[in-house]
């Protein structure tokens, strides 16, 4: 009985920072116990969403994959909670116009990115914390 004991608790204590089912959905935790990433990825068609979180529990970031690559809307935030930034990846490249933030709760855009249909980037604006016109580079894409 105590050796079935100390077995199912050795195999606790070895798989408790990092847990996968037969699904694809993935579990890590941080030492305090917190999440640090759920995944639900389906390993055989390369597709699925991944979110990781900062060690105090908040939301670090939100991504979609398919065919093995980023692919739609992915959110990034800071450990105060704010939205960092926004992106729209396709086929694991960053494309169209994508937004950064300064760490506030107003959402107050940084800057505006437009990348290609390569993931180049072309244009780029620049505001300051108070939302104010900085600069830009590039040239703007017409629309």
């Amino acid at each position: 009985m105590k050796i079935n004991l100390l077995i199912i608790l050795f195999s606790l204590f070895l798989f408790q920072n990092c847990q996968r089912n037969k699904l694809g959905l993935e579990v890590k935790y941080y030492d305090n116990g917190n999440i640090e990433y759920i995944k639900n990825y389906d390993y055989q068609k390369l597709q699925g969403e991944a979110v990781w979180f900062f060690a105090n529990g908040r939301l670090k970031q939100k991504i979609i994959f398919e065919m093995g690559l980023e692919n739609g809307h992915a959110y990034y935030f800071y450990e105060s909670g704010a939205l960092e930034s926004h992106r729209y990846w396709r086929n694991g490249k960053m494309v169209g116009y994508v937004a950064d933030y300064w760490d506030d709760r107003m959402s107050i855009i940084k800057n505006v990115l437009y990348f290609n249909e390569n993931g180049d980037l072309l244009y780029k604006k620049e505001f300051d914390s108070l939302g104010n016109y900085l600069r830009e580079e590039g040239k703007k894409p017409e629309q």
